[in-house]
């Protein structure tokens, strides 16, 4: 055998070896770097489908519950703007005398406040008067 052929057989053998132990060392790696991962049952996976469809059912109730609501705030702006937009037609007596109304309103709860307030003001001065004369005859006795 010439030595070139042992050389070629040794060279052979050599990228072998080199595979197999590659082989290896990528086996070893795989197996303590990323575990076996576990394939998910069919029960785990109807049980996973069965939450997702809860939590979606969830936020359909959340997301239609805020679509009806806005439909309702929608529709109370929509009654604002008619209202709006009949009291722009009114002419000008009318307007004036929706003025006049509203005053005489304010006017009005504004005496009915200004005798409530008069009257508890008087109640908090008879009981000033009264802790004092109270608080003198405490100190000074006759």
């Amino acid at each position: 055998m010439p030595v070139k052929d042992v050389l070629s057989n040794l060279a052979a053998l050599g990228t072998v070896g080199v595979s197999l132990l590659a082989g290896v060392v990528g086996f070893i790696l795989q197996s303590t770097i990323r575990p076996n991962v576990a394939v998910p049952t069919l029960e785990e996976r109807l049980k996973d489908l069965g939450q997702t469809m809860r939590t979606s059912a969830e936020l359909l109730t959340t997301v239609q519950a805020e679509i009806e609501a806005r439909a309702a705030r929608a529709e109370r702006l929509a009654e604002e703007v008619q209202t709006a937009e009949r009291l722009a037609e009114l002419n000008k007596a009318e307007r004036d005398a929706v003025a006049r109304l509203v005053r005489a309103e304010i006017a009005g709860e504004s005496k009915r406040s200004a005798r409530r307030d008069l009257l508890i003001n008087g109640l908090f001065f008879v009981a000033g008067i009264a802790a004092s004369v109270a608080v003198t005859l405490f100190v000074h006795p006759f």
